[in-house]
């Protein structure tokens, strides 16, 4: 009595589990392509995280003289927040410039 008909039929080979040679010829193929892929999309990550960080960075240094020019201070001045901000030694310039960056990465 054969206690596992459907394992001893994929092990001998039977036509409806078969793929053939090329068909396992097909599936390394793909396999090895995916691998390929997955090892370039990798490799790339850490390129493009560090190109949108320095970019980042790049904007939030060039926004924070233009906010200064353009009278943000003042500004926050007549919207009363700066008050609330003098307490807590926090420039709204700078959470401003912060959150740009932030949105950015």
């Amino acid at each position: 009595m054969d206690l596992f008909p459907l394992a001893h039929s994929l092990d001998r080979g039977s036509s409806s589990y078969r793929c053939g040679a090329s068909g396992q010829r097909f599936l390394a193929s793909r396999s090895r392509e995916t691998h390929h892929r997955l090892r370039a999309e990798i490799g790339r990550f850490p390129l493009i995280r560090f190109t949108g960080w320095s970019i980042a960075k790049a904007v939030s240094k060039a926004w924070a003289p233009v906010l200064s020019m353009r009278g943000f201070d003042e500004f926050i001045e007549k919207t009363g927040l700066a008050g609330t901000l003098g307490q807590a030694n926090v420039d709204a310039g700078v959470i401003l410039v912060e959150l740009l960056s932030y949105f950015i990465l």
